[in-house]
């Protein structure tokens, strides 16, 4: 019998065969599904702030454009540390889940 399979019991049928991965994989698709949601208006955010504050520092102190790349540096490491995080609260649910 293949790795991942369990025998089940149904009413008045024979014993059938229930492939445990299937399940895995949808909840690991739901898993990846609400992470993503969930990472795609932080992106959003960490994005657009740090670029518009820049801009607006830069038209309110003729600095064109340094503050609006300081805002993208600051974009791009909030973005970083997100996904970052993300992957990490991901591989440690899936954790969870394999062990139990």
């Amino acid at each position: 019998m293949p790795k991942n399979t369990t025998l089940k019991k149904t009413k008045g049928l024979p014993i059938t065969s229930v492939d445990s991965s299937a399940t895995n994989a949808s909840d690991a698709k739901m898993l990846f599904a609400t992470s993503s949601l969930e990472m795609g208006w932080q992106l959003a955010l960490a994005v657009l702030i740090p670029i518009f504050f820049g801009s607006w520092l830069d038209s309110r102190y003729h600095k064109y454009p340094v503050w609006t790349i300081i805002g993208l540096v600051v974009a791009l490491l909030g973005s970083y540390a997100i996904v970052r995080k993300t992957v990490i609260n991901i591989n440690h649910k899936q954790s969870k889940k394999d062990k139990s």
